[in-house]
């Protein structure tokens, strides 16, 4: 599996549980809990994989961080009220997503 593809993956998934991820953007406390801490910690750990698998396939783009990946699937969790068809448009949003930090569209 690329790089690219996992990370698209990951957004999808984080598309259909958003409502039930525990999330700080959103207004959730940080929790000072070990346990949360750890696993906050091994998502950011398999998140930062991701993109380190995706430099070195080729598939994604140098610059693009496990933050931006965690502040954009923060942005596609929840649903913002009043917003019909929430998932359809997000998957547009992911896909733009994909093609903006793809490298599939750069000169080799």
């Amino acid at each position: 599996l690329r790089g690219i593809d996992a990370v698209r993956i990951f957004l999808e998934r984080t598309v259909d549980h958003g409502a039930q991820l525990a999330m700080p953007a959103h207004g959730v406390p940080l929790s000072s809990s070990a346990e949360i801490h750890r696993l906050r910690g091994e998502l950011h750990g398999r998140i930062a994989a991701m993109v380190e698998r995706g430099v070195r396939d080729g598939s994604v783009r140098l610059d693009l961080t496990m933050r931006d990946i965690v502040t954009f699937g923060s942005l596609i969790a929840v649903p913002q009220p009043g917003t019909d068809n929430w998932a359809d448009l997000m998957a547009r949003q992911i896909a733009l997503f994909i093609d903006a930090v793809s490298t599939a569209h750069l000169p080799r």
